[in-house]
Protein backbone atom coordinates (compact mmCIF):
# COMPACT_ATOMS: atom_id res chain seq x y z
CA UNK A 1 0.00 0.00 0.00
CA UNK A 2 2.74 2.19 0.83
CA UNK A 3 4.03 1.95 -2.61
CA UNK A 4 0.82 2.50 -4.65
CA UNK A 5 0.40 5.40 -2.54
CA UNK A 6 4.07 6.80 -2.77
CA UNK A 7 3.25 6.14 -6.87
CA UNK A 8 -0.65 8.15 -7.19
CA UNK A 9 1.43 11.21 -5.29
CA UNK A 10 1.50 13.75 -8.20
CA UNK A 11 5.15 14.85 -8.16
CA UNK A 12 6.34 18.29 -7.87
CA UNK A 13 7.02 20.39 -10.58
CA UNK A 14 9.87 21.38 -9.38
CA UNK A 15 11.47 17.72 -9.56
CA UNK A 16 10.60 17.15 -12.56
CA UNK A 17 13.85 17.49 -14.48
CA UNK A 18 14.69 19.76 -17.17
CA UNK A 19 16.72 19.03 -20.26
CA UNK A 20 16.82 20.64 -23.73
CA UNK A 21 14.20 20.61 -26.13
CA UNK A 22 11.89 18.58 -23.51
CA UNK A 23 8.61 19.92 -21.91
CA UNK A 24 7.87 19.62 -18.10
CA UNK A 25 5.90 17.06 -16.37
CA UNK A 26 2.45 17.59 -16.94
CA UNK A 27 0.10 16.88 -13.98
CA UNK A 28 -3.41 16.01 -14.42
CA UNK A 29 -5.47 15.58 -11.21
CA UNK A 30 -8.57 14.13 -13.43
CA UNK A 31 -6.38 11.29 -13.96
CA UNK A 32 -5.29 10.84 -10.64
CA UNK A 33 -9.04 10.74 -9.28
CA UNK A 34 -9.76 7.89 -12.05
CA UNK A 35 -6.87 5.84 -10.67
CA UNK A 36 -7.92 5.86 -7.17
CA UNK A 37 -11.71 4.89 -7.37
CA UNK A 38 -10.47 2.16 -9.99
CA UNK A 39 -8.49 0.47 -7.17
CA UNK A 40 -11.20 1.10 -4.92
CA UNK A 41 -13.88 -0.59 -6.72
CA UNK A 42 -11.01 -3.66 -7.30
CA UNK A 43 -10.35 -3.76 -3.50
CA UNK A 44 -14.10 -4.03 -2.80
CA UNK A 45 -15.10 -6.72 -5.35
CA UNK A 46 -11.83 -8.66 -4.50
CA UNK A 47 -13.11 -8.44 -0.32
CA UNK A 48 -16.86 -9.42 -1.11
CA UNK A 49 -15.23 -12.66 -3.03
CA UNK A 50 -13.69 -13.41 -0.42
CA UNK A 51 -16.73 -13.43 2.31
CA UNK A 52 -18.60 -14.79 -0.18
CA UNK A 53 -15.91 -17.40 -0.47
CA UNK A 54 -15.50 -17.67 3.51
CA UNK A 55 -19.58 -17.41 3.79
CA UNK A 56 -19.69 -20.97 1.62
CA UNK A 57 -17.21 -22.78 3.59
CA UNK A 58 -18.34 -21.76 6.71
CA UNK A 59 -22.25 -22.47 5.88
CA UNK A 60 -23.33 -25.20 8.18
CA UNK A 61 -20.15 -25.04 9.67
CA UNK A 62 -18.21 -23.45 13.54
CA UNK A 63 -15.14 -23.92 14.50
CA UNK A 64 -13.44 -26.39 11.83
CA UNK A 65 -16.67 -28.84 12.71
CA UNK A 66 -19.60 -29.85 10.46
CA UNK A 67 -23.18 -30.08 12.08
CA UNK A 68 -26.24 -30.82 10.61
CA UNK A 69 -29.51 -29.69 12.53
CA UNK A 70 -33.29 -31.28 11.92
CA UNK A 71 -36.28 -30.39 13.53
CA UNK A 72 -39.88 -32.00 14.07
CA UNK A 73 -42.28 -30.91 15.68
CA UNK A 74 -40.74 -30.50 19.31
CA UNK A 75 -38.03 -32.52 18.81
CA UNK A 76 -35.03 -30.91 17.62
CA UNK A 77 -31.76 -32.86 16.36
CA UNK A 78 -28.32 -31.66 15.90
CA UNK A 79 -24.87 -33.77 14.90
CA UNK A 80 -21.80 -32.23 14.94
CA UNK A 81 -18.12 -33.86 13.57
CA UNK A 82 -15.22 -32.03 14.82
CA UNK A 83 -12.89 -31.18 13.37
CA UNK A 84 -14.14 -32.23 9.91
CA UNK A 85 -10.73 -32.42 8.49
CA UNK A 86 -8.16 -34.36 10.48
CA UNK A 87 -5.12 -36.38 9.78
CA UNK A 88 -4.81 -39.63 11.02
CA UNK A 89 -3.15 -39.55 13.82
CA UNK A 90 -5.86 -36.98 14.79
CA UNK A 91 -9.46 -38.06 16.04
CA UNK A 92 -12.43 -36.88 15.18
CA UNK A 93 -15.49 -36.71 17.58
CA UNK A 94 -19.23 -36.40 17.38
CA UNK A 95 -21.84 -35.15 19.28
CA UNK A 96 -25.69 -35.81 19.17
CA UNK A 97 -27.99 -33.47 20.82
CA UNK A 98 -31.31 -33.58 21.14
CA UNK A 99 -33.87 -31.32 22.68
CA UNK A 100 -37.74 -31.86 23.41
CA UNK A 101 -40.68 -30.66 25.32
CA UNK A 102 -41.11 -32.70 28.52
CA UNK A 103 -44.30 -34.15 27.69
CA UNK A 104 -42.75 -35.77 24.79
CA UNK A 105 -41.59 -39.43 25.21
CA UNK A 106 -38.41 -40.25 23.44
CA UNK A 107 -36.60 -43.52 22.32
CA UNK A 108 -32.83 -43.77 23.25
CA UNK A 109 -30.95 -43.15 19.78
CA UNK A 110 -28.79 -45.65 18.56
CA UNK A 111 -25.82 -43.64 16.98
CA UNK A 112 -23.35 -45.50 18.30
CA UNK A 113 -24.78 -48.98 17.11
CA UNK A 114 -25.30 -47.15 13.91
CA UNK A 115 -21.70 -46.17 13.40
CA UNK A 116 -20.39 -49.50 13.59
CA UNK A 117 -22.71 -51.04 11.40
CA UNK A 118 -21.61 -52.95 7.76
CA UNK A 119 -18.10 -52.07 6.71
CA UNK A 120 -17.78 -49.18 8.64
CA UNK A 121 -16.88 -51.35 11.58
CA UNK A 122 -13.72 -51.77 9.41
CA UNK A 123 -13.04 -47.88 8.43
CA UNK A 124 -12.46 -46.94 12.18
CA UNK A 125 -12.56 -47.38 16.14
CA UNK A 126 -15.58 -46.21 18.03
CA UNK A 127 -15.49 -45.16 21.36
CA UNK A 128 -18.26 -43.70 23.80
CA UNK A 129 -17.18 -40.95 25.85
CA UNK A 130 -20.09 -39.45 27.76
CA UNK A 131 -23.81 -40.06 27.49
CA UNK A 132 -25.98 -37.72 29.28
CA UNK A 133 -29.70 -38.53 29.06
CA UNK A 134 -33.26 -36.07 30.17
CA UNK A 135 -31.22 -33.47 31.80
CA UNK A 136 -33.80 -30.43 32.38
CA UNK A 137 -32.58 -27.26 30.80
CA UNK A 138 -35.20 -25.05 32.95
CA UNK A 139 -37.79 -23.87 30.36
CA UNK A 140 -39.71 -27.20 30.61
CA UNK A 141 -37.56 -29.24 27.90
CA UNK A 142 -34.75 -32.26 28.28
CA UNK A 143 -31.78 -32.94 27.18
CA UNK A 144 -30.34 -35.60 25.70
CA UNK A 145 -26.75 -35.63 24.73
CA UNK A 146 -23.68 -38.54 23.29
CA UNK A 147 -20.22 -38.14 22.33
CA UNK A 148 -18.19 -40.54 20.29
CA UNK A 149 -14.82 -40.51 19.07
CA UNK A 150 -13.45 -42.04 15.78
CA UNK A 151 -10.23 -43.09 15.25
CA UNK A 152 -9.65 -43.90 11.48
CA UNK A 153 -7.02 -46.28 9.80
CA UNK A 154 -6.83 -45.02 6.23
CA UNK A 155 -6.93 -41.63 4.60
CA UNK A 156 -9.79 -41.19 2.37
CA UNK A 157 -13.40 -39.17 3.12
CA UNK A 158 -15.82 -40.82 4.44
CA UNK A 159 -19.39 -40.28 5.00
CA UNK A 160 -20.84 -41.01 8.06
CA UNK A 161 -24.33 -42.02 8.80
CA UNK A 162 -27.14 -39.27 9.39
CA UNK A 163 -28.67 -39.44 13.05
CA UNK A 164 -32.20 -40.88 13.79
CA UNK A 165 -34.49 -40.16 16.54
CA UNK A 166 -38.18 -41.62 17.42
CA UNK A 167 -40.33 -39.96 19.65
CA UNK A 168 -44.16 -40.72 20.88
CA UNK A 169 -45.76 -36.99 20.80
CA UNK A 170 -48.18 -36.39 23.96
CA UNK A 171 -51.45 -36.30 22.93
CA UNK A 172 -54.58 -33.61 23.72
CA UNK A 173 -56.78 -34.64 26.80
CA UNK A 174 -59.85 -33.79 23.91
CA UNK A 175 -58.37 -36.14 20.91
CA UNK A 176 -59.37 -39.97 20.78
CA UNK A 177 -56.91 -41.33 18.45
CA UNK A 178 -53.41 -42.65 20.21
CA UNK A 179 -50.73 -40.20 19.40
CA UNK A 180 -48.15 -42.11 15.93
CA UNK A 181 -44.48 -42.43 16.57
CA UNK A 182 -42.72 -40.19 14.48
CA UNK A 183 -38.93 -39.84 13.05
CA UNK A 184 -36.90 -37.40 12.77
CA UNK A 185 -33.60 -37.55 11.35
CA UNK A 186 -30.33 -35.08 10.18
CA UNK A 187 -28.52 -35.41 6.97
CA UNK A 188 -25.55 -37.38 6.75
CA UNK A 189 -22.04 -35.24 6.28
CA UNK A 190 -18.25 -36.30 5.54
CA UNK A 191 -14.89 -35.98 7.15
CA UNK A 192 -11.71 -35.90 5.16
CA UNK A 193 -8.98 -37.91 6.73
CA UNK A 194 -5.15 -37.12 4.93
CA UNK A 195 -2.04 -38.46 6.10
CA UNK A 196 -0.09 -35.47 6.80
CA UNK A 197 3.58 -37.46 6.67
CA UNK A 198 2.35 -39.55 3.22
CA UNK A 199 5.58 -40.93 1.81
CA UNK A 200 6.19 -39.03 -1.52
CA UNK A 201 8.74 -40.83 -3.76
CA UNK A 202 9.60 -39.29 -7.19
CA UNK A 203 10.31 -41.02 -10.14
CA UNK A 204 13.91 -41.02 -9.32
CA UNK A 205 13.61 -42.64 -6.18
CA UNK A 206 11.49 -45.35 -7.30
CA UNK A 207 13.75 -46.29 -9.98
CA UNK A 208 16.82 -46.51 -7.40
CA UNK A 209 14.64 -48.85 -4.94
CA UNK A 210 15.92 -51.88 -5.33
CA UNK A 211 14.68 -55.50 -4.14
CA UNK A 212 16.73 -56.68 -0.27
CA UNK A 213 18.96 -59.52 -0.19
CA UNK A 214 17.90 -62.54 1.18
CA UNK A 215 18.18 -63.33 4.75
CA UNK A 216 20.12 -66.91 5.10
CA UNK A 217 18.64 -68.61 8.09
CA UNK A 218 20.83 -70.92 10.16
CA UNK A 219 21.45 -74.30 8.91
CA UNK A 220 21.78 -75.55 12.80
CA UNK A 221 18.21 -74.71 13.24
CA UNK A 222 17.33 -75.97 9.98
CA UNK A 223 18.49 -79.87 10.39
CA UNK A 224 17.12 -79.74 13.70
CA UNK A 225 13.64 -79.03 12.36
CA UNK A 226 13.69 -81.40 9.74
CA UNK A 227 15.22 -84.16 12.34
CA UNK A 228 12.51 -83.68 14.07
CA UNK A 229 9.73 -83.56 11.66
CA UNK A 230 11.04 -87.19 10.16
CA UNK A 231 11.14 -88.49 13.90
CA UNK A 232 7.21 -87.81 14.27
CA UNK A 233 6.73 -89.21 10.61
CA UNK A 234 8.33 -92.37 11.01
CA UNK A 235 6.23 -92.64 14.82
CA UNK A 236 2.77 -91.84 13.07
CA UNK A 237 3.70 -94.73 10.25
CA UNK A 238 4.66 -97.19 13.06
CA UNK A 239 1.80 -96.51 15.40
CA UNK A 240 -0.38 -96.73 11.99
CA UNK A 241 0.99 -100.00 11.35
CA UNK A 242 0.73 -101.22 14.99
CA UNK A 243 -2.81 -100.47 15.07
CA UNK A 244 -3.95 -101.88 11.91
CA UNK A 245 -2.19 -105.30 13.00
CA UNK A 246 -4.07 -105.42 16.18
CA UNK A 247 -7.52 -104.74 14.05
CA UNK A 248 -6.35 -107.66 11.56
CA UNK A 249 -5.84 -109.76 14.58
CA UNK A 250 -8.68 -108.67 16.25
CA UNK A 251 -10.88 -109.69 12.93
CA UNK A 252 -9.37 -112.86 12.49
CA UNK A 253 -10.01 -113.90 16.14
CA UNK A 254 -13.58 -113.00 15.52
CA UNK A 255 -14.04 -114.91 12.31
CA UNK A 256 -13.09 -118.18 13.70
CA UNK A 257 -16.11 -119.56 16.01
CA UNK A 258 -15.05 -121.22 19.43
CA UNK A 259 -16.91 -124.51 19.62
CA UNK A 260 -19.92 -124.36 21.23
CA UNK A 261 -18.49 -127.98 24.14
CA UNK A 262 -15.00 -125.68 24.73
CA UNK A 263 -17.08 -122.74 25.41
CA UNK A 264 -19.41 -124.43 28.21
CA UNK A 265 -16.29 -125.97 29.65
CA UNK A 266 -14.77 -122.38 30.22
CA UNK A 267 -18.23 -121.16 31.48
CA UNK A 268 -18.70 -123.93 33.85
CA UNK A 269 -14.92 -123.55 35.13
CA UNK A 270 -15.20 -119.91 35.52
CA UNK A 271 -18.64 -121.02 37.80
CA UNK A 272 -17.06 -123.36 39.60
CA UNK A 273 -14.22 -120.81 40.55
CA UNK A 274 -16.59 -118.22 41.84
CA UNK A 275 -17.18 -120.49 44.95
CA UNK A 276 -21.09 -119.74 44.66
CA UNK A 277 -22.05 -123.17 46.98
CA UNK A 278 -19.70 -122.52 49.66
CA UNK A 279 -20.33 -118.92 49.94
CA UNK A 280 -24.44 -120.42 50.22
CA UNK A 281 -25.62 -118.73 47.05
CA UNK A 282 -26.89 -122.04 45.73
CA UNK A 283 -30.22 -120.18 43.92
CA UNK A 284 -27.55 -118.36 41.99
CA UNK A 285 -25.49 -121.05 41.06
CA UNK A 286 -28.49 -123.01 39.71
CA UNK A 287 -29.64 -120.02 37.75
CA UNK A 288 -26.09 -119.52 36.66
CA UNK A 289 -25.61 -123.35 34.78
CA UNK A 290 -29.22 -123.38 33.70
CA UNK A 291 -27.88 -120.44 31.79
CA UNK A 292 -24.74 -121.56 30.33
CA UNK A 293 -26.27 -125.05 29.77
CA UNK A 294 -28.72 -123.29 27.74
CA UNK A 295 -26.17 -121.04 25.90
CA UNK A 296 -24.83 -124.37 24.53
CA UNK A 297 -27.85 -125.84 23.37
CA UNK A 298 -28.04 -122.04 21.32
CA UNK A 299 -24.36 -122.28 19.70
CA UNK A 300 -24.57 -126.36 19.22
CA UNK A 301 -27.90 -126.49 17.92
CA UNK A 302 -29.01 -123.08 16.59
CA UNK A 303 -32.17 -122.66 19.31
CA UNK A 304 -32.50 -119.14 20.77
CA UNK A 305 -32.91 -120.93 24.18
CA UNK A 306 -32.31 -117.71 26.76
CA UNK A 307 -35.36 -115.92 25.12
CA UNK A 308 -37.37 -118.77 26.02
CA UNK A 309 -39.32 -120.06 29.26
CA UNK A 310 -38.64 -123.64 30.25
CA UNK A 311 -41.91 -124.91 28.45
CA UNK A 312 -41.05 -122.74 24.95
CA UNK A 313 -37.44 -124.42 24.84
CA UNK A 314 -38.69 -127.93 25.13
CA UNK A 315 -41.11 -127.90 22.56
CA UNK A 316 -38.70 -126.04 20.31
CA UNK A 317 -36.28 -128.78 21.52
CA UNK A 318 -39.29 -131.52 20.36
CA UNK A 319 -39.44 -130.20 17.16
CA UNK A 320 -35.84 -130.61 15.86
CA UNK A 321 -34.80 -133.50 14.72
CA UNK A 322 -31.10 -133.22 16.22
CA UNK A 323 -32.80 -132.95 19.87
CA UNK A 324 -34.84 -135.85 19.92
CA UNK A 325 -34.74 -139.26 21.75
CA UNK A 326 -32.52 -139.23 24.83
CA UNK A 327 -31.23 -135.70 24.32
CA UNK A 328 -34.64 -134.19 25.03
CA UNK A 329 -35.34 -136.64 27.88
CA UNK A 330 -32.21 -135.53 29.78
CA UNK A 331 -32.51 -132.39 28.99
CA UNK A 332 -35.97 -131.92 29.95
CA UNK A 333 -34.75 -133.80 33.66
CA UNK A 334 -32.09 -130.73 33.80
CA UNK A 335 -34.55 -128.20 33.57
CA UNK A 336 -37.08 -129.21 35.60
CA UNK A 337 -34.35 -129.83 38.78
CA UNK A 338 -33.30 -126.60 37.72
CA UNK A 339 -36.73 -125.14 38.18
CA UNK A 340 -37.17 -126.52 41.56
CA UNK A 341 -34.55 -124.21 43.11
CA UNK A 342 -35.45 -121.55 40.90
CA UNK A 343 -39.00 -121.20 41.37
CA UNK A 344 -40.35 -124.04 43.80
CA UNK A 345 -37.90 -122.83 46.61
CA UNK A 346 -36.07 -126.29 47.01
CA UNK A 347 -33.07 -126.16 48.80
CA UNK A 348 -30.69 -128.66 47.44
CA UNK A 349 -27.94 -130.56 48.99
CA UNK A 350 -24.24 -130.51 48.60
CA UNK A 351 -24.49 -134.22 46.23
CA UNK A 352 -27.45 -132.80 44.66
CA UNK A 353 -25.74 -129.69 43.68
CA UNK A 354 -22.86 -131.84 42.44
CA UNK A 355 -24.91 -134.09 40.67
CA UNK A 356 -26.60 -130.77 38.73
CA UNK A 357 -22.94 -129.45 37.84
CA UNK A 358 -22.32 -133.49 36.42
CA UNK A 359 -25.40 -133.60 34.65
CA UNK A 360 -23.97 -130.00 32.68
CA UNK A 361 -21.08 -131.63 32.42
CA UNK A 362 -22.18 -135.30 30.66
CA UNK A 363 -25.07 -133.72 28.57
CA UNK A 364 -21.99 -131.15 26.87
CA UNK A 365 -19.46 -134.30 26.65
CA UNK A 366 -22.46 -136.22 25.02
CA UNK A 367 -24.06 -134.00 22.63
CA UNK A 368 -20.67 -132.21 21.12
CA UNK A 369 -19.33 -132.93 17.70
CA UNK A 370 -16.83 -135.17 17.03
CA UNK A 371 -14.39 -135.68 14.17
CA UNK A 372 -15.14 -139.20 11.79
CA UNK A 373 -12.11 -141.00 10.47
CA UNK A 374 -13.00 -139.66 6.94
CA UNK A 375 -13.00 -136.02 8.29
CA UNK A 376 -16.82 -134.85 8.71
CA UNK A 377 -18.12 -133.62 11.89
CA UNK A 378 -20.91 -135.52 13.75
CA UNK A 379 -22.86 -135.00 17.25
CA UNK A 380 -22.94 -137.42 19.77
CA UNK A 381 -25.38 -139.12 21.86
CA UNK A 382 -25.82 -138.87 25.40
CA UNK A 383 -24.38 -141.81 27.07
CA UNK A 384 -26.67 -141.41 30.22
CA UNK A 385 -29.37 -139.14 31.58
CA UNK A 386 -28.52 -135.95 33.47
CA UNK A 387 -31.88 -135.81 35.28
CA UNK A 388 -30.86 -139.28 36.89
CA UNK A 389 -27.65 -138.04 38.32
CA UNK A 390 -29.59 -135.12 39.24
CA UNK A 391 -32.58 -137.20 41.37
CA UNK A 392 -28.91 -139.29 42.73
Amino acid sequence: MRFLRQSLIPPSRSSCPVRTRTLPCAYSPTAYRLAVILIAMVGLAGAGCDEEDRGARDKNSFGGSVARTAEEGPVSVTLNAFPARVDLSQPVRIHLEIIADSTVTVDKPRYGSTLREGDRAFEYRVRDLQSVEARPLGDGRLQWAYTYELAFVLQGEYELPPAEVTFLPSGTSDSTEMPQEQTVATEAFTIVVTDAEELALSDADLREITRLDPIELPWTWTRLHVGVAAGLVVILILAALFARRVRRRRREQASIPIPADIWARRELAALLAEDLLTRGLVQEFYYRINSIVRGYVERRFGVSAPDMTTEEFLTAVALDKRLGGEIAVALNQFLEACDLVKYAKHDPGPAECDGILGAARDFVESTRERVTPDGSLMGGVAASSPGEECAA
